[in-house]
């Protein structure tokens, strides 16, 4: 449901609307996002939605409606312009009051829908017509960007609130994953076994490029992005139940979006930086770059703290182009062209060895 943007311009709006009485009597957690956004959309109205829920709250309680239906006009007059008269001005922390009494119904929505509704897991998004062998599963609840390295060496960047399903060993024909949410993906070039990205609007194929991916299952949109490299889009149909394969350039960008369970397709010829993310900017193009300095490129990049003997590092420098290459293929080269190794231990990368005295 849209907000227009000439809703809710006076307490009365509030109290009006029988979707707000619910809520603020919190029989209704489940339009917790409802609010939400429109006080993000809207800051302005949360004085008078922080109101109108006090009086709601004070006037017929959670647990009376009709108290308040019947005495509704004159009571919610009185609350409203009982200030106007100096001695029967409401006190500020009567204010206050309301306004905790408010946060706490916003604090019981937002609870409800974490304890109750459970974040759906990639692993449920496998395609039941193709077999496995044993899956892990990563997910990222809180952090802004999380580097998942995947078993045959290809890498992806999983934003907050999505998850990945993959293969334990990435042997068979094809690779395959499946997302939910968002992730950035470097894939190593097999061109005898494809990879895969399957969601729940869209199916990515590629055999060795940089793409990015972004489909949340309560989202109406989704979208494929290619850094370089070339991948193929197969768009699930919901009208006659077939597919349509869609070719995507670098720099090229897919968007989908689901109108009145009607799908809607564009494609965008080139993207615009503002809707880049950091690693799809970045140019991953070193000549003779300090090695500290294209670490700490890997570290912003990757979500990664890699540690290093500075002393022996501090002449060292590498020049190469790394803008098709996977995390570990980036980080492979570099140690190669130091003579040092690499250690993982989650997202803190350890590098020993000779380096450039």
């Amino acid at each position: 449901m849209g907000i227009p943007d000439d809703a809710f311009e006076t307490v009365e709006d509030f109290l009006e609307n029988v979707r707000f009485q619910q809520w603020a009597r919190g029989k209704a957690p489940e339009d917790a996002p409802f609010w939400q956004e429109l006080l993000a959309r809207y800051p302005d109205k949360t004085p008078l939605y922080e109101k109108a829920v006090a009086i709601i709250l004070v006037v017929g309680g959670r647990n009376s409606p009709e108290t308040y239906e019947n005495n509704r006009a004159a009571q919610v007059r009185k609350l409203l312009f009982r200030e106007t008269s100096h001695e029967n001005r409401y006190p500020l922390w009567q204010w206050l009051r309301w306004g905790v009494a408010a946060m706490l119904v916003i604090s019981i929505g937002i609870w409800w829908q974490h304890a109750y509704k459970k974040p759906l897991q990639a692993d449920k998004l496998w395609p039941a017509n193709i077999s496995s062998g044993q899956r892990i599963t990563k997910q990222n609840p809180d952090r802004k960007t999380m580097l998942v390295n995947l078993p045959d060496g290809s890498s992806v960047l999983l934003s907050k609130g999505s998850s990945i399903s993959f293969e334990e060993d990435m042997t068979g024909r094809q690779r395959i994953v499946s997302l939910i949410g968002e992730g950035f993906f470097e894939v190593v070039k097999d061109a005898k076994r494809p990879f895969l990205v399957y969601t729940d609007k869209l199916t990515s194929t590629v055999v060795g490029t940089s793409f990015r991916v972004k489909a949340f299952p309560d989202s109406s949109e989704a979208l494929v992005a290619v850094k370089t490299g070339k991948v193929f889009v197969d768009q699930k149909s919901k009208t006659h139940g077939g597919s349509s394969r869609i070719t995507l350039l670098p720099n090229q960008q897919m968007q989908v979006f689901d109108i009145n369970n009607k799908l809607t397709t564009k494609v965008s010829e080139t993207i615009a930086p503002s809707e880049m993310t950091l690693v799809q900017k970045e140019e991953f193009e070193f000549k003779f770059t300090p090695v500290a300095q294209a670490y700490k490129i890997l570290e912003s990049n990757y979500a990664v703290r890699i540690q290093y003997d500075t002393d022996k590092m501090r002449r060292c420098t590498i020049t190469a182009s790394l803008k098709d290459e996977p995390f570990l293929e980036k980080l492979r080269l570099i140690c190669l062209a130091t003579e040092t190794t690499y250690q993982i231990r989650g997202d803190q990368i350890s590098i020993t060895g000779a380096g450039c005295p």
